[in-house]
């Protein structure tokens, strides 16, 4: 008794549960097993005090259907489709529809709303489940999952009909408009913020509105459409909220955009052939180009945290953005063009399928500007710097590099992917064979890759390599210099065997700043790395620490350190305590930890005596040597004598 006791509460707790969904009434279905719609041992309805078996189904726009079993709605001949009011899916339900014959009824022609968790269709191109809504208002929420044939609004005479999505909804109608209105009324539609709408064919906007919303936490909704008809300047509405005093790199979803959508604030776009920031003044303009990116700032004498309404005809399919590279141009930005993400979706930048991107002449990074750190953030190939990643949000503009005199960027609805990351927050990509290096002061901060593959070259490399785009004047900035000189924020190489690599510092401010360093410790290959701070002598050892501060003054340069990595059988195995030596590049370095004389000889793989020299006191000296090959170093103190073979390269 008491487990029958027990199981009978249980029953009773569920029922309520579903009951919460909506308010019963009498008249209102529920399942009591799997089958079809019209099945005469499916349902059950309540009858104000009791739910009770019955052989009928249901078809009436004025009662509530909860689905707790797997059911196919079925119909035959011509027949309209069933009506009904609220409809609720539980975890365990599913209303799906088969694939029948094009001139069978197929919807289920809802006057109220949707909560799904379960399934809602059956996820396929083969499903032929359409929702014909004709109520006034319909919000389709839960936690389960929507995949549908199509969403219409029928009928004459029916009032206007907001939709709010709240659920992600897969539509994926092979036989025509994906989403249309073929009533008198307004279908007003509304993908709400962090909600996802995917559509395999044409959305039709005739007698719609659409309004794809955006919250104060640049959380925004995501609308991916292979097309999209009858979008104009009075029916699309795509939100993007935008915070005060901060530059914003953005890019217009919808096309032929109006200056008037950035009334009050500062507009500016880049222009590559002088590498200048040119201010857009006219209020009344058109902003043309497909995929330009543009700055913006909305200042809080003006403006101040705003949402900005892109509005006009929604963007879909292929755009494209023409590139340049004025090699005749003597600033250091040559090449660099201003992008942007012109969809209501983000995009992955490492998809490589059909309808995807179109990349000619164009170096395979990414660089996004991130207002936080004060700095450029960067992505290539897995490795990134400064939160950037291959997501590129919507509407998120991005600067690329033309490597030759003219290119072509191009994207299509293959590349557009489902992604809420607002803007830069937070999402950092790891690498077991990168060395991460963090510079921090003034509130701002940056950060260079070195980065380690094998199918890379000690040269630049355009699918490996991403050059460094400085930031703000008062930030620290970070960055590797190459052996021809350029200023690298993601640095690949295969391999750093003895060998050694400049790092760059800048800062408009003289201060107290640090560099910290992470992922040495999962590096694949056993290595001794140190930091050789260049002005003033230092060497910290990269393997035993986790940081070096360091005092910076203006106008010293731009090569501050130099990073010597050597295998265990170049480091000595003297007591750390007492001295360490060990090659690097063309020099080797002694270190010496006691107040004492060190007499160092260098000899040659032939015995030969190449270098002999007396060094005084503690610490670091360096040994310059003009010949690759195998040396002996012999170093004698009062207190050791260590002979030890190192490699100078």
């Amino acid at each position: 008794m008491k487990k029958l006791s027990i199981i009978s509460t249980i029953t009773i707790i569920l029922i309520l549960i579903v009951q919460l969904s909506f308010a019963q009434s009498a008249g209102d279905y529920r399942t009591k097993d799997s089958g079809k719609w019209t099945g005469k041992k499916v349902w059950q309805v309540f009858n104000g005090t009791n739910w009770v078996n019955t052989n009928s189904s249901p078809d009436d726009p004025n009662v509530n259907v909860t689905i707790l079993h797997l059911i196919e709605l079925h119909t035959t001949g011509n027949a309209p489709g069933y009506s009904v009011k609220n409809i609720t899916i539980n975890s365990a339900g599913k209303l799906y529809r088969k694939k029948q014959q094009i001139n069978q009824a197929k919807s289920l022609k809802l006057y109220g709303d949707i909560v799904c968790d379960g399934i809602l269709g059956n996820g396929t191109t083969t499903d032929r489940l359409d929702l014909d809504i004709l109520g006034s208002n319909c919000i389709i929420s839960g936690s389960g999952e929507c995949k549908l044939n199509r969403i219409t609004k029928s009928g004459t005479g029916t009032s206007d009909l907001t939709i709010n999505m709240d659920i992600e909804l897969y539509i994926v109608s092979t036989e025509g408009d994906a989403i249309n209105n073929t009533s008198s009324s307004t279908l007003n539609i509304t993908i709400n913020p962090t909600i996802n709408l995917t559509s395999h064919s044409n959305i039709n906007l005739l007698n719609c509105n659409l309004n794809v919303k955006c919250n104060t936490s640049s959380e925004y909704g995501s609308l991916i459409t292979y097309s999209v008809s009858n979008s104009t300047l009075n029916n699309t509405i795509v939100e993007r909220y935008i915070t005060e005093n901060d530059w914003h790199y953005i890019s217009s979803p919808v096309d032929d955009a109006n200056t008037v959508i950035f009334l009050d604030t500062y507009l500016k776009w880049f222009n590559e052939p002088d590498s200048v920031w040119k201010y857009i003044i006219n209020a009344d303009s058109v902003l043309a180009t497909d995929m330009q990116g543009y700055a913006m700032w909305s200042s809080a004498q003006l403006l101040g945290n705003t949402t900005l309404e892109f509005k006009g005809a929604l963007n879909a399919g292929s755009k494209n953005l023409s590139l340049t590279n004025t090699q005749t141009a003597g600033h250091g930005s040559k090449g660099f063009n201003f992008a942007g993400n012109p969809y209501t979706s983000a995009l992955d930048w490492d998809y490589t399928g059909v309808n995807g991107w179109t990349k000619t002449n164009v170096d395979d990074a990414i660089y996004i500007w991130n207002s936080i750190y004060g700095s450029y953030g960067s992505y290539i190939n897995g490795v990134s710097t400064n939160d950037v990643t291959n997501i590129i949000p919507a509407q998120q503009a991005f600067f690329v590099h033309c490597n030759s005199l003219t290119g072509l960027l191009g994207a299509n609805f293959g590349a557009q992917v489902h992604d809420h990351k607002p803007f830069l927050k937070s999402g950092v990509q790891s690498n077991t064979n990168s060395i991460r290096f963090i510079t921090e002061g003034n509130g701002y901060r940056d950060e260079a890759v070195l980065n380690r593959n094998a199918s890379s070259t000690e040269l630049f490399d355009g699918n490996y390599d991403a050059y460094k785009l400085m930031g703000l004047l008062e930030a620290p900035q970070i960055f590797s210099i190459s052996g021809t000189g350029d200023y690298l924020s993601i640095n690949s190489s295969p391999g750093w065997e003895n060998t050694s690599v400049k790092l760059g510092f800048k800062a408009g401010i003289p201060g107290i700043y640090s560099i910290r360093w992470e992922g040495i410790d999962e590096l694949e290959q056993d290595l001794d790395i140190f930091l050789e701070d260049i002005l003033t002598g230092s060497f910290t050892k990269l393997n035993t620490n986790t940081e070096y501060q360091f005092n910076h003054e203006l106008n010293q340069g731009d090569h501050r350190f130099n990073l010597h990595f050597e295998l265990p059988n170049n480091i000595s195995d003297i007591e750390p305590s007492i001295a360490n030596i060990y090659s690097s590049g063309n020099y080797i370095y002694l270190q010496l930890f006691e107040m004492e004389n060190a007499d160092v000889a260098v000899y040659n793989i032939l015995g030969q005596e190449v270098l002999s020299q007396t060094v005084n006191g503690r610490g670091e000296h360096k040994f310059y040597l003009n010949q690759d090959g195998y040396y002996i170093v012999n170093v004698i103190t009062n207190n050791f004598n260590k002979t030890i073979k190192v490699f100078i390269k």
